[in-house]
């Protein structure tokens, strides 16, 4: 049977484990935000690669769009990650031509898009930024080939 060592974790009962959890001694930290920076990527071009490309649904409207996740390759923000919708109904179908045109994939008539065969590939997006519930948020404006 388990014992609960008294210190509100659900680990067996054992006097290293007491001892261990005697030793945390949680200090106040003193932050000085006073140089702190925006996390927001900055506006503008920055060359991205293709980590992941989604089918969804939208809950809403229940219409499908393709969830995109663009990876930065350029110092300082090598690493971090932008996202893009591109809504597979006809009246925005523009915003996806012009990714796969960006993609070097073909952009007139029936097409078939396969996220494994895109995934890695590089092409410059535009930043812009918005707000969302008071926050700054990032928002792929256009997309262009290297």
């Amino acid at each position: 049977k388990r014992k609960s060592c008294g210190k509100g974790c659900n680990r067996m009962a054992s006097k290293k484990h007491k001892a261990a959890k005697e030793e945390v001694v949680m200090k106040p930290v003193e932050v000085d935000f006073t140089r702190a920076t925006s996390h927001a990527i900055p506006e503008g071009d920055h060359r991205v690669v293709v980590d992941r490309a989604d089918v969804k649904q939208g809950k809403g409207s229940g219409a499908d769009y393709i969830n995109w996740q663009f990876r930065l390759t350029e110092e300082p923000h090598a690493g971090r990650c932008v996202f893009a919708k591109t809504s597979l109904q006809d009246d925005a179908l523009w915003k996806l031509q012009e990714l796969c045109r960006a993609l070097g994939l073909q952009s007139k008539g029936k097409i078939s898009i396969d996220p494994e065969a895109v995934n890695g590939k590089e092409i410059i997006v535009t930043i812009a930024h918005g707000e969302f519930n008071g926050e700054i948020q990032e928002e792929i404006t256009k997309f262009r080939a290297v």
